[in-house]
């Protein structure tokens, strides 16, 4: 059975590195993994009055996320955080899926994630329930190294994840 991946791509820009990167990606795992995409764009800023229950939007977001086997997220750095869409579906699928549940069970977990290199740039690795390692695409650098590294060809996607290596 092939493996399911939510992708989300933090940039609204049309022609984004991030949504460049994401279609590469996507190619590359064809036939051997099923990708949907999560757009942040349209979901509502947080909000503790309409979070329970939650909006349709963010529901079919944690719906998404909870039946996936990874989440892979492609986001620019801005002003060395995450883009502002981002955070916010990040803290939609961090809140509790029932807030009477004294488990308070949620759509995502964080992990503290120290391999990744990048001074400031955001450290957490947010995964989806159940999942115990995922596969990292990092690219850093100036835009014009990343743009170089597109035209070389696309990211390496570790092989042992996706079972054929």
């Amino acid at each position: 059975m092939a493996k399911r991946i939510a992708f989300v791509v933090g940039s609204t820009r049309r022609g984004s590195f991030n949504l460049q990167l994401a279609t590469i990606a996507e190619g590359m795992l064809e036939g051997r993994a099923d990708v949907v995409y999560i757009d942040p764009a349209p979901l509502p800023f947080v909000n503790q009055d309409i979070e329970s229950p939650a909006p349709e939007l963010v529901k079919n977001a944690r719906d998404i996320v909870m039946s996936s086997d990874a989440l892979w997220i492609f986001t620019p750095e801005y002003n060395q955080s995450i883009p502002g869409i981002l955070k916010n579906l990040l803290d939609w699928l961090s809140r509790p899926l029932d807030p009477s549940d004294p488990d308070r069970k949620t759509a995502i977990k964080g992990k503290k994630s120290h391999h990744i290199r990048g001074g400031r740039r955001q450290k957490n690795t947010v995964l989806p329930q159940g999942v115990v390692r995922p596969p990292f695409i990092h690219r850093s650098g100036s835009a014009r190294r990343r743009r170089q590294r597109l035209r070389s060809g696309p990211p390496r996607i570790h092989r042992e994840y996706l079972g054929t290596g």
